[in-house]
Order: C-alpha cells, then sequence, then structure tokens
C-alpha cells in the first residue's frame, strides 16, 4: 500500500488535471500508464503500473464484502482469500472469491457437488459450515456409511447474483469445480438486473450490459425500499394490515408474467437454466433444480422449464416459511432450517441414483414443524394450473393507476424509481386497462430547473405512443389512445423515456433522477 500511494502522490504532484484524467483511461483500459514514457524514450523506468490487485485494494473499504469479477455478465464476488461478516456468520473466502469448503481438500474420487446461486444457496448470515453445500455434504457422510463413494460439496453462489451471473461464473470456472451434480437454486431476484459495485466494494444499480433495456434498472432489494418510503409517507387514516397494503400495492409486476417485460424475464431465466442443464450434461454432470418454496415465481418458471423441454428433476421444499425458519434480524433461512433442507436433497439426490445410498444408518425425521409444511410433489399438469390461477388472480388485482406519491399500484412498478419517488433514468410500469385512454401527468425535480424542458417519451407494449414535455414549474400531462391490440381489462405495460437526466442530492446522497411521476392511469370512461 506505501508504494501505491507514493506512485498516486507522485501522479498527482507531477501531473495536471487533465493528464490525470488521460492516466486513468488509458491505464484501465490497457494496462499501461503515460509513466511509462519515459522508459519507452530510453530514459530513466518509472514505477510500474498498477496492477489489478492495486485497483481493487487502493480504494477498498474494509467493511465492504466484495471485490469486483473479470466477467461483466459476473459482475461481482466475495473479497477474496478474506475472513468476512454477514450478521453473526463468519465467511471465509477462496481465491475465486466463493465461500471455501470447510475440511480442505476433498479425495480425488469424491463426487463433487455444486450448489449454485444468490443468497439462498450462499447461506446468508450463517457460518461455512453451516450452508446448505456444507450440511449436505455432512448428511450424506452420515446416512450412507463408509463404504459410499466420498461426497466433497462446494457453494458457488453469492447475495444478489441473478441467473446470469451464476451460469457466466460456473462456465468461466468450470475447470475448478468439474461438478458431478450441479443443484441450480433460482429465486425471483433471477427477474432482476445484476449488480455492480461502487469502488468501495459496496453493492449498486448500474445499467445492466446484458439487459435489453439496460438503463431501466430492476431490482427487487431497491423496490423494497421504494415500499418502504412509500410506507412512511402514508396519510395514517389509511389501513396498514397486510391485506389492505397489498390492495393498494397491487401485484408485483416482475413475478405477475402479464406483460411483455415480466415474460421476457422469465423466459430469459428459463434460458439460463437450459443453458446450464445442456452445459452441465455435455460434460457429464448432472443438474437438479431446487427451490425453497411455492409461488408464483415457481409456478411459472417449472411450467416454462417443461414447455421448453427440460428432464432435469425440480425440486421445491416448502409450502411457507414460519418465523421461526428464519435468521433472527432477516428473512434468510437459518442454520436449523439449512440442515432439514440438506438432509432432504440428500435424500433426494440418492432417491435419483445420483449418489449411491452405501450401507449407512436410516436418514433421521426431521422435525414435525418442518415436515408438516413440506411442499408435495407436484405434476406438470398441477403446475401449469398453478401458474394460471396465479396470473388470473394478479389480473384481478391490478390497480388502473400507479400514483407513486400515494403508494397507489406501487408494486406495479417494474424498475426507474428512486426512493424518494422521482424517476431515474427511464420508468416502466403495469396498468390495468380500464379505458380507451393513459393519462400522464409529471412535474420537474424542485431543484433542477436548469434540466427543464424535458422531453418524455411514452411507450405502451413497447411501441411509441407520443410524449409529454416537462418544463421547469407547473404540471405536465398528455392523454394516448390504449393500443388497440390490447382488450379492456387486460394489462399494459407503460413505459417513460427522458431524453436525459442529472445526478442530484437526495438524504445526503447522490443520485440519478429525471422527473416526478405524480400519477400514470387508464380510468374507465
Amino acid at each position: 500500500m506505501d508504494g501505491l500511494v507514493k506512485r498516486v502522490a507522485l501522479s498527482i504532484v507531477t501531473a495536471a488535471l487533465a493528464l490525470v484524467v488521460i492516466e486513468g483511461g488509458l491505464s484501465l483500459a490497457t494496462g499501461r500508464s503515460l509513466r511509462d514514457a519515459p522508459r519507452l524514450a530510453g530514459r530513466a523506468p518509472s514505477p510500474p503500473p498498477l496492477t489489478d490487485a492495486d485497483r481493487r485494494e487502493g480504494a477498498r473499504d474494509p467493511r465492504s464484502l466484495y471485490s469486483s469479477h473479470e466477467d461483466p455478465l459476473v459482475r461481482y464476488v466475495l473479497r477474496r482469500n478474506a475472513e468476512l461478516s454477514i450478521f453473526d456468520g463468519v465467511i471465509h473466502s477462496d481465491a475465486l472469491g466463493m465461500r471455501v469448503r470447510p475440511g480442505g481438500e476433498p479425495p480425488q474420487d469424491a463426487l463433487r457437488v455444486v450448489v449454485l446461486g444468490d443468497s439462498m444457496a450462499f447461506g446468508y448470515g450463517v457460518d461455512d459450515h453451516e450452508t446448505l453445500a456444507a450440511r449436505l455434504e455432512s448428511a450424506l457422510a452420515a446416512s450412507r456409511g463408509p463404504d459410499a463413494r466420498p461426497v466433497a460439496c462446494r457453494t458457488v453462489a453469492i447475495p444478489s447474483w441473478n441467473h446470469r451471473c451464476a451460469l457466466r461464473f460456473l462456465v468461466d470456472h468450470y475447470d475448478e469445480y468439474r461438478p458431478d451434480v450441479v443443484i441450480y437454486m433460482p429465486i425471483s431476484n433471477d427477474l432482476s438486473d445484476g449488480n455492480s459495485l461502487y469502488m468501495s466494494g459496496f453493492l449498486r444499480q448500474d445499467p445492466d450490459p446484458s439487459s435489453p433495456d439496460p438503463f431501466l434498472l430492476v431490482g427487487l432489494d431497491q423496490h423494497a425500499q421504494v415500499q418502504q418510503f412509500a410506507l412512511e409517507r402514508l396519510d395514517p387514516s389509511v389501513p396498514r394490515d397486510a391485506a389492505s397494503i397489498d390492495a393498494l400495492f397491487g401485484p408485483y409486476a416482475l413475478t405477475a408474467d402479464l406483460s411483455p417485460e415480466s415474460t421476457r424475464r422469465f423466459d430469459e431465466n428459463v434460458g439460463s437454466i437450459l443453458e446450464l442443464e445442456r452445459y452441465v450434461g455435455a460434460r457429464g454432470g448432472r443438474l437438479l433444480v431446487l427451490h425453497q418454496r411455492v409461488g408464483q415465481y415457481v409456478w411459472h418458471l417449472r411450467t416454462r422449464l417443461a414447455e421448453r423441454g427440460s428432464r432435469a428433476p425440480f425440486l421445491v421444499l416448502m409450502k411457507d416459511m414460519l418465523r421461526s425458519f428464519k435468521l433472527p434480524r432477516d428473512p434468510h433461512p437459518n442454520a436449523a432450517t439449512l440442515e432439514v433442507w440438506a438432509g432432504w436433497v440428500a435424500q433426494e439426490l440418492v432417491r435419483l441414483g445420483w449418489v449411491d445410498a452405501g450401507a449407512g444408518r436410516p436418514w433421521p425425521e426431521a422435525p414435525d414443524v418442518y415436515r408438516d409444511l413440506r411442499a408435495p410433489a407436484l405434476t406438470e399438469r398441477q403446475f401449469d394450473r398453478l401458474a394460471r390461477s396465479a396470473r388470473a388472480t394478479c389480473l384481478a388485482a391490478l390497480r388502473n393507476a400507479v400514483v407513486v406519491g400515494q403508494g397507489l399500484g406501487l408494486r406495479q412498478v417494474y424498475g426507474g424509481l428512486n426512493v424518494d419517488g422521482s424517476v431515474k433514468t427511464g420508468l416502466r410500469l403495469m396498468l390495468r386497462a380500464d379505458g380507451p385512454t393513459v393519462n400522464v401527468r409529471l412535474e420537474a425535480l424542485p431543484t433542477r430547473p436548469d434540466l427543464y424542458p424535458l422531453r418524455v417519451d411514452v411507450e405502451f407494449q413497447g411501441r411509441p405512443a407520443g410524449q409529454v414535455v416537462v418544463e421547469p414549474t407547473g404540471v405536465a400531462s398528455g392523454s394516448f389512445d390504449v393500443p388497440p391490440d390490447v382488450a379492456r381489462g387486460a394489462a399494459l405495460e407503460v413505459a417513460l423515456r427522458p431524453e436525459r437526466w442529472c445526478v442530484v442530492l437526495e438524504r445526503g446522497r447522490s443520485q440519478v433522477a429525471s422527473f416526478v411521476p405524480l400519477a400514470i392511469s387508464c380510468p374507465e370512461p
């Protein structure tokens, strides 16, 4: 670090600001530096350019968990070769930025199992030896006896990864893992865009290069923050019970599978699973798709996988998750729950014939409270029926208006909202088409009159519908015809795209913003 500080100080002292900017761009793009010029001209050598390790550690906040990954679709991994923590859970990372496997190197003849996914597969908030992978390995060892082939289970998962991140990392490092079995845990996070990092190593939302609409910035975690902020601003007379809030906010657009954006994201999620199935199968491995609990996400996913010819077994664990199954301060499963799940997954691997049973002891029974809530096995027809029913339920609950300031229809927003309710680089949402026109009311950011007038393009179902021009003061409004191919009462997808945006300071935090959406509605005539 002393050498890094000296080099940075030397650059600041000896170069003008313009040269510093050029230096940074050249170094990042090529690994070369303007400071190489004297050496290339035959003069005395300069210090070498900054390495990747220098860049990572030079701005690293010691409290952060993550570091960048070379693959832009993976985006980030854990800080490498570090001891980290989430809540009370202690994490040790390896040279690839994954959790270490407790117990050292496995035997050469071990059956190699990878548990792949995001925070659920990662073991958010638990110690290394309490993760699903670690408990699965222990469950198989304890139940199969000494004559069975040894099994080595590895965690290949990072919190907030989506399906692309997980697939790409495994492909990038397949020679390291060479799995005989991959247990992939898809979750509704997979429908979100991939996160990236600040230089300090903390997560941030940036444009996702894998998305056809990269500037939309869709993320369930941020959606929850927007909802919490909206709840704080609701009129005190509004009921706060779960049913009332659900009715006010409307159904989640992202998982409803009612409009093109949700459908596209589900299709891409399934496409990654199919690619994973083909990739692993072509190398002699097998894929098990594992999900924690029933719900519309898993119903839509399973139905699509069957329709597109997947042959991977699909195991759902729980009908519901009690509070006692979760961490004290977080909805992720606790160590006791992961222990139960590991036993069920171990039994499934033996049942499939992927792991030999050996001559071990009988499987221990899970506590009654877990067994009572274990999800039943369903047929493809049952999954399809549940998926259709979920769409109908969401459509019935869909609001014909989104009024961010009142919380109305807030879950019907795909993405693009800041926590304070302003729009970032664009907004996408869905409404119930109850009338022939959509009414749009917008206003300027109060602190940035210099940004206006601002043209905002309006789109329906991905097709242009018109424009609204936001002025520095007053309310900008417009009324636009609903496309004739959208049936009355159906879901209508609306996108608002500003021609530019700016950075503003909100609650001491910089954010990108463009305008304030007052109301977008499609009322009955």
